[in-house]
Parts: structure tokens; sequence; C-alpha cells
């Protein structure tokens, strides 16, 4: 009877312990959402990772930490960070948002062809979103643009190296 006992005591006081440890998470998250709204992204990003620190996949840090980043332009960092929260999230509309942010940081870095896939993958989680289906669009279009430039570019050394060889 008192190793029962004991054993529900344990099992008690684990749970409180995750309660706190996930409160303690959230407080942390709060403050990150308070300094990134004032603009002080490196306060931020120190909140931010230590809500991680103590719950490493929580969609939610990982997400805005990954707009603080990218408010800093560090578009690698935000590139994980997004990446991160489609993997660890679970509903939709999350997905959404990480893949929308992964595309504007593909768009930023003008790799249009993953943004256009990304784009996409935001698209395939929200169909209804207009702002990622004018980004979709406009990367199409840069893409687009570029393969042209790049055809155009290709024929000029084509014909600079026919001239060369006559």
């Amino acid at each position: 009877m008192m190793s029962k006992s004991i054993f529900f005591l344990g099992l008690f006081l684990f749970g409180i312990s995750l309660v706190a440890q996930e409160s303690e998470v959230i407080n942390h998250i709060f403050e990150g959402n308070e300094q990134a709204s004032a603009e002080i992204f490196d306060e931020a990003e120190m909140a931010y990772r230590k809500a991680l620190s103590k719950a490493p996949e929580k969609p939610e840090a990982l997400y805005n930490l990954g707009n603080t980043h990218f408010q800093e332009q560090d578009f690698e960092e935000a590139k994980q960070r997004f990446f991160q929260t489609q993997k660890f999230t679970e509903n939709k509309s999350s997905k959404h948002h990480a893949f929308h942010n992964l595309g504007n940081v593909f768009m930023k870095q003008k790799d249009y062809a993953k943004a256009v896939e990304t784009y996409k993958n935001a698209l395939r989680n929200n169909s209804e979103d207009e702002e990622t289906r004018y980004n979709y669009a406009l990367a199409k279009e840069l893409l687009e643009k570029e393969q042209q430039n790049q055809d155009q570019n290709d024929q000029q050394d084509q014909n600079d190296q026919d001239e060369q060889n006559d």
C-alpha cells in the first residue's frame, strides 16, 4: 500500500513539474514577444532561446525566433527556424505561416525557384490566403524573368564564342 502511495505522489510531482516547465516556456515566449514588439531583437532572441532550451520543439518559439532573425536580416537562421516550425507543428495554420515566411526568406535571397515551391506548400495548407497567392505569383514571374535572362545570356555567350572561332 505504501509503494502505491509513493508512486502516485511521484507521478503527481512529475505532473506538477511538467506544468511548471510549460509555464516557464510560455513566459519566455511572452517575454520574447514583448521584446520583439519593442524591436529589441537581441533580447527577444535570448528569450526565445531560453524557451527552446526547455522545449526544443516548441513551434511558437521556433516561429517567433525565425521572425526575429528575419527582422535582423539573418536569413540563414530564419530559414532554419521556419523549416523547424513546419516540421514540428501539427496544425495547418502554423504550417502555412511557416512555409509563407520561409518563402519570404527565399525571396530575400533571390532564390525564386525555392520560393515558388515553398509558397506552393503554404497554399496547400491554406489555399485562401491572398498574400501567399500574390507572393507565389510574384516569385513565379521573377523566376520566369530570371530564366529568360539566363537564356539570353547563354545565347549571347554562344554568339561571342562563335565569333571568336571564326
